[in-house]
């Protein structure tokens, strides 16, 4: 709970910045996810902090998770809540024409920052051609990048993160 954080952060010393809250569109609970995100949304805005959604496409009704269409109203839905970043899935591919297209989903959030997922462990310049892609075609506002560090040896790790950081921060 925001709660926890902020009684987290007084007891800790740790400058705390944001919360976040996973939500599934278009699954059976979708319904009281959405109330508890919008809660979590205004109480964290209360206490100074960002709101965060990792939304992800689910459910029996939904078709193809990565569909940019869905990803674009996903988007809506997060900027009607009030979420400061949404981090939604990327259909991974490195082609500049699918990040033209991704530009859809980054108008959809208006001034809410998306972050794209890390999606599957890939080839280390795929995956940069990816980011690449997604930060200066499609003007997203960063990558949340796990597997494709975490599974690499710590050099070749460090490498890559500081590759990423030039893309992101643009250097």
């Amino acid at each position: 709970s925001v709660k926890d954080a902020t009684n987290f952060q007084k007891q800790s010393g740790l400058k705390i910045l944001g919360v976040g809250y996973t939500l599934y569109l278009g699954s059976e609970y979708e319904n009281d996810m959405m109330i508890e995100a919008a809660k979590i949304i205004k109480e964290a805005h209360a206490e100074g902090l960002l709101a965060v959604l990792w939304i992800y496409p689910r459910g029996k009704n939904i078709k193809d998770e990565k569909s940019l269409k869905l990803l674009a109203g996903a988007a809506g839905v997060g900027v009607c809540l009030g979420a400061d970043f949404i981090k939604l899935p990327y259909p991974f591919n490195e082609s500049e024409k699918l990040a033209n297209k991704f530009k859809e989903v980054t108008t959809a959030s208006g001034n809410t920052g998306i972050i794209c997922s890390g999606g599957q462990k890939i080839n280390e310049q795929k995956l940069l051609k990816i980011i690449s892609n997604q930060i200066k075609i499609s003007k997203t506002r960063g990558c949340a990048i796990g597997r494709n560090l975490h599974q690499h040896d710590l050099k070749t790790a460090i490498k890559l993160a500081n590759n990423i950081s030039n893309i992101v921060y643009g250097k």
